[in-house]
């Protein structure tokens, strides 16, 4: 769709900006048609497209690139170098919360600011999880929000007339609020579910149709519930099983994220100084 448009406006600049001839334009950019539609087929056929190093994420990438077709000897198994941060603040995190009460933290998505849902439809569904929890006397409940694509003072609207000290944060970064959490509810994957993720944390997702298809869900690494009248239910099912989903999350960072150390940058940094070494480019 737009991402591929704007590759082939990024091709068509850069040839404007080296004052390629048109026939070399022309070339490049039928070239380019191309290899999208053969490249994924058989990535070896044209080594015009083909790297001389392959970044891989995780151990499930690297078996389905080999089984691509794609040369052992020109991929390496790095982790993810956007989760480097993550990774090393959930190294140390550390359990602050000494409730006798079961700490909830709800981490919305905008689904109404992105038109997913409507704004009756998510307020609705705020208030009636809001409401539900605060009715059991053994749940406490904090609200995180998009740190910018979400209206606080609307949140605060939808809240606080349910109860006026439930807290309600915009700013901050989610492993802080994690630390005092001991589960997790959310609506969807997304980076905050990721970090919930990796610190360990039993996680609900309320689904209300807003997917169909989802990967945590597909390994059973998160709950899922499609009701209010089950959500309580839920809720103590999923914290008091979650030692056995634990060794399952391990699982899925080995295949997916390769190793929870928070070092890929580094190893992908000396990768390429080794490449470079080998070929002589200094």
């Amino acid at each position: 769709g737009q991402f591929f448009l704007y590759k082939i406006k990024f091709l068509l600049k850069t040839h404007k900006a080296c004052k390629s001839n048109i026939l070399k334009i022309i070339k490049e950019l039928f070239v380019f048609l191309w290899s999208f539609y053969s490249y994924t087929k058989n990535p070896n056929k044209d080594m015009k497209f083909g790297s001389d190093l392959y970044l891989i994420s995780g151990k499930k990438t690297y078996q389905d690139a080999i089984a691509n077709g794609y040369p052992p000897e020109n991929l390496f198994l790095c982790g993810n170098v956007r989760y480097d941060s993550l990774f090393k603040n959930f190294k140390n995190l550390k359990e602050k919360s000494t409730s006798k009460k079961l700490q909830i933290l709800m981490i919305t998505t905008p689904f109404y600011e992105h038109g997913w849902w409507s704004k009756k439809q998510r307020d609705e569904i705020i208030y009636s999880i809001t409401k539900e929890i605060i009715q059991h006397q053994n749940y406490e409940l904090t609200i995180k929000i998009h740190p910018s694509s979400e209206n606080l003072s609307e949140y605060k609207k939808i809240i606080h007339p349910i109860n006026s000290t439930i807290p309600i944060f915009q700013e901050g970064d989610v492993s802080e609020f994690l630390e005092e959490s001991d589960l997790v509810i959310s609506f969807l994957s997304s980076d905050a579910v990721f970090s919930s993720l990796f610190s360990l944390k039993p996680i609900i997702f309320f689904n209300m149709g807003q997917y169909k298809n989802d990967l945590l869900v597909e390994k059973e690494l998160v709950s899922e519930c499609n009701s209010i009248n089950t959500l309580s239910s839920i809720i103590d099912s999923t914290f008091s099983n979650h030692k056995i989903i634990k060794k399952k999350i391990e699982i899925f960072i080995e295949d997916y994220f390769f190793k929870s150390d928070g070092e890929s940058s580094e190893r992908v940094t000396k990768k390429l100084f080794e490449l470079l070494k080998n070929r002589n480019i200094k």
